[in-house]
């Protein structure tokens, strides 16, 4: 068993790898638009990262709560990691697209 999950971590890790490259792109391109920022877009630019962390914080409760039972999962460990940057993603793409229009 442990030996099926060392090889799907070997199969995940470059797809996590891509993913954060992908976040990094998006971070450097973000940093590269100097359109200004209206209020409106500014509250929802908030919201939209407080709603990100609500669920990254919601992930991370599960995870210990999963290790604290003695129920440690790395599927659900990657998986979750995987959402994360999903959703990082995600509110980069439409903070940068509020900027461009």
């Amino acid at each position: 068993m442990k030996n099926a999950n060392k090889s799907k971590i070997k199969i995940l890790l470059p797809l996590l790898g891509i993913t954060l490259a992908a976040v990094a792109a998006t971070f450097v391109w973000n940093s590269s638009v100097q359109a200004e920022e209206t209020t409106s877009e500014k509250i929802q630019d908030k919201a939209e990262e407080t709603n990100k962390n609500l669920k990254q914080t919601g992930r991370k409760v599960k995870k210990t709560v999963r290790d604290a039972t003695g129920n440690s999962s790395v599927k659900e460990d990657l998986k979750d990691e995987g959402r994360n940057v999903k959703d990082e993603v995600k509110h980069q793409g439409k903070k940068i697209k509020r900027k461009v229009d």
